[in-house]
Parts: structure tokens; C-alpha cells; sequence
């Protein structure tokens, strides 16, 4: 009904007022809080409040740009313009006036005298997300916690106070090519610090047993010249008798060596990979050049987990710093990034993937090795994509070059994304750290005293 259109208008011009009063009542109060928890639910109901201001201010723009003529129409009645008969101001004021009692006679028990949309409205509102105002009509701290900000994080991060990356750290450990790549060198390292130690051990024990055959024979060393010079006196030959020891003792030494090897290969056989834990996780999941270009180059697992802990991060920071400009963080984001790249000064991106010798240009894949190249270029697979890539034109392999450099940049950029959010939320995550570890070392009787306390801390 056009007639609604002007109280509209005004309706929510009054609003915009009101919303603006309750959000500097709001910055006021958030001015004396300084606990964490408390900062972040009063942005988060700030944050409320300009939604609705934008949203009102948006109908105002709407009825004022008057795209379906609803506003002209409104402002000709109200200067007494009649479709029929002639121009009565008071004819249609008569007319809307008996509209208004047709209604309410004919609704009664439905009317209900209408709430007052001032800036305690709106503040209420904001505090417990759009419920109605607390018994005592007052706003205290538990309500503040049950308004928007109790919808914006998961039990685990706590109102703000810490990451839930536990879902990513599956993802991490169960990414097939990484992984196998990880449990390779994490087995090669294991492998060849014991036989560093092994080879301690024996050191250590083939030193002990020169110290003590070398004590041994200066023990026996006096009587023995004498036994050698009776035998001497008497023509007795000892040599038999030394020959026999030193046999008796190199079957000693081979059947100890077997022994010893013997061992060292069942520890090595025992070796099994460990997954880095989450704490550890948590620290190092930025340091992406530490990861090998074959496991990074169009590989989709990678991709995927990149692109996932990217949405966290910037979901998690637009919601922990909700009145932030996420765009602008953005738009300084991809113009350092865009700088870097054309510098070649990314960690880990210095040189492109098609420059790389373990590159197969024919068959657009990066090789974790030259053995494994070698098998690659031998096989038929590759001559097939040698003969179809020698029958395309120039523009055609230039623009296979182009694609492989889209490639390398686009998961460089996600790489980027990552680092940047995390270095926002640094603080954050090592607060997480903090509190596992915490948790981690605590008794089951300290552990629920702890969970008691925090439930206590949300009730106050």
C-alpha cells in the first residue's frame, strides 16, 4: 500500500539515529572492558548494529531513488490528487483515516501497542542478538555472551580465545604425496642415526676390549718371557700356540660383529614413522618452502589443504575482528604478493617449476627424482606426449608454459594467504599452543577443576 511508503522512510531514518546512539553507548562500555572475551562480543554486537544501519540505510535509498513510483504517488495523495473527481486534500486525508479504523476495528485482538524502537531497543537487540530485553530489563555480561558473538565461534575456540584446527592437522597427516615424501626422509634420518650410534656403541666397546686385552697383557707379560725362554732352552716351538689364540679370538670378534649387526638390523627393522603431533603442527604449518616442489606442483590434495587453512584463517580473523576491513587486508595482501612474485623473493618459489631439471615439459609433471625421471622419459607415456606436443605450434607450447606458471602462482598466492593471516593471529595460535600443552600436562583432577573454572568465569 503506498500509504506506508513516507512512514517507511522516516521509520527508518529515526532507526539509523537510534542504532547510532546505541553503538556509541556500546564503544563506551567496550572502553572499560578489557578482557578479551568482552572486546570481542561488543564488536561483534558493533558489528550488528552497522548491519542494520546498512540495511535501513539501503530501504532510505530505495524509497528516495522511487523505482516503482510508489514515493510520486504517496506525494500526490498527500497534495490531494484523486484518481477521480476533483483535488481534496481533505477528501483523502478522510479516506485513509477510515481505512486505518476499517483495519483496526477489524483486528482488535491482534493490535498491541507498539514497542519503542529507541537506542535501548537497538542496544538490547545487538546484546542478545535480537532477542527481547532481559527480565530486570538490564544487560549483563552472560547476556552480552549469548547475543551474536555466541554464534560466530565453536565450543573449542572459546569466544574467540583460541583456533579449532584440528579438522586441518587430519588433512595434513593424511595428504598421500606428502606423506609418503615425510615418512621417506623421516625414515632415512632414523635409519642413519642408528647407525651413527651403533657405530658409537662399537667404537666405544672395540676401545674398552684394546684397554683391556692391552692391561691383560702386561699383567702376563713378565711370566710369558720367561715361559718363552724355557721353551727356548728346552727347543720347544710356542708359535702353534700363539697362531691357535689369535684364530680362537678372530672367531670371537666375527661371531661379536654378527651379534652386534644383528641387532642394529632389528632396531632399524622396528623403525616406524610418527607423525608430528598438533602442538608442532600448529608452530610450523606456514613454512611451506619446506615442502618439496613435486608435492606442491598441481597436485590437488595440496591445493586443497592450502585453500582450506586459508578460508580458516581469514574466516577466523573477520570473525575475531569483526569490524575489520577485510577487503582492504586483501587488496595489501595481493599488492605485496604481486611485488614478491615478480621479484622471485617468495621463500620456496625463487625459481619457476618448468625451469626446474626434474620438469618434463611434454608430459607437464615434476619428478621427486632424476631416477624416476630417467623411467619416465624410457617409457612409452612419454614418447606418445613427446610426438603430440612436437605436432602443436609455437603459440600452442608457449601457452602450455603459460599454464604451468598460472599454476606455480596461484598456489604460491594461497601459500601467501596463509602466512599473512597467520602472522595476524600469531598471538592466537600461540595462545592454543599454551593451552594444549597446559592441558596436556594437567592430572584428571586439575583437568576438571579447570573446565569447572572457565564454566564459572562464562556464568560471571
Amino acid at each position: 500500500m503506498s500509504g506506508t511508503v513516507l512512514e517507511s522512510l522516516r521509520g527508518s531514518h529515526e532507526d539509523i539515529e537510534s542504532i547510532e546512539k546505541a553503538i556509541a553507548r556500546i564503544l563506551t562500555e567496550r572502553a572499560e572492558n578489557t578482557r578479551k572475551v568482552g572486546r570481542v562480543a561488543y564488536d561483534h554486537a558493533i558489528a550488528y548494529l552497522l548491519k542494520m544501519a546498512v540495511s535501513k540505510a539501503q530501504t532510505c535509498l530505495d524509497i528516495y531513488a522511487d523505482g516503482d513510483g510508489a514515493r510520486r504517488e504517496e506525494l500526490a495523495f498527500l497534495m490531494g490528487r484523486r484518481p477521480k473527481g476533483p483535488d481534496s486534500v481533505w477528501a483523502n486525508f478522510y479516506d485513509q483515516l477510515k481505512t486505518v479504523r476499517d483495519y483496526h476495528r477489524k483486528f482488535a485482538e491482534q493490535n498491541a501497542f507498539p514497542e519503542t524502537r529507541d537506542a535501548q531497543y537497538f542496544l538490547t537487540m545487538a546484546y542478545t542478538g535480537g532477542a527481547s530485553a532481559t527480565e530486570d530489563g538490564l544487560l549483563t555480561a552472560p547476556k552480552l555472551l549469548q547475543g551474536p558473538v555466541s554464534k560466530a565461534f565453536s565450543p573449542q575456540e572459546d569466544m574467540g580465545k583460541r583456533v579449532d584446527m584440528q579438522g586441518l592437522y587430519s588433512v595434513f597427516s593424511n595428504m598421500k604425496k606428502y606423506r609418503q615424501y615425510r615418512e621417506t626422509q623421516w625414515k632415512q634420518a632414523e635409519v642413519a642415526r642408528i647407525r651413527k650410534k651403533w657405530r658409537e656403541k662399537k667404537q666405544q666397546r672395540e676401545e674398552k676390549e684394546r684397554e683391556e686385552k692391552e692391561k691383560k697383557m702386561l699383567e702376563d707379560d713378565a711370566p710369558m718371557l720367561e715361559e718363552e725362554e724355557n721353551d727356548r732352552r728346552n727347543g720347544v716351538n710356542g708359535t702353534s700356540h700363539s697362531h691357535a689364540d689369535e684364530e680362537e679370538e678372530m672367531v670371537r670378534k666375527k661371531r661379536r660383529e654378527a651379534l652386534w649387526q644383528a641387532e642394529e638390523d632389528e632396531e632399524i627393522a622396528k623403525v616406524a614413522f610418527r607423525e608430528i603431533d598438533h602442538v608442532t603442527w600448529l608452530k610450523e604449518f606456514d613454512r611451506f618452502h619446506e615442502v618439496p616442489r613435486h608435492c606442491k606442483y598441481r597436485d590437488g590434495d595440496y591445493e586443497a589443504y592450502v585453500r582450506a587453512l586459508g578460508e580458516y584463517l581469514q574466516g577466523f580473523f573477520q570473525r575475531l575482528f569483526p569490524l575489520a576491513d577485510g577487503r582492504k587486508a586483501e587488496e595489501q595482501l595481493k599488492a605485496d604478493f604481486e611485488k614478491r612474485w615478480g621479484e622471485r623473493t617468495i621463500a620456496g618459489w625463487e625459481q619457476l617449476t618448468r625451469e626446474m631439471p626434474l620438469y618434463c615439459f611434454p608430459s607437464d609433471h615434476l619428478f621427486a627424482s632424476a631416477q624416476v625421471l630417467k623411467g619416465h622419459t624410457e617409457g612409452k607415456k612419454f614418447k606418445k606426449n613427446q610426438e603430440l606436443m612436437a605436432a602443436r605450434s609455437m603459440g600452442e607450447q608457449d601457452k602450455r608454459r603459460e599454464e604451468s606458471l598460472q599454476a606455480d602462482k596461484k598456489t604460491a598466492f594461497l601459500e601467501a594467504v596463509v602466512q599473512k593471516y597467520k602472522d595476524f593471529l600469531g598471538e592466537t595460535i600461540q595462545d592454543t599452543v599454551n593451552f594444549i600443552q597446559k592441558r596436556q600436562s594437567m592430572t584428571l583432577q586439575e583437568l576438571e577443576a579447570a573446565i569447572e573454572e572457565e564454566e564459572e568465569e562464562k556464568r560471571t
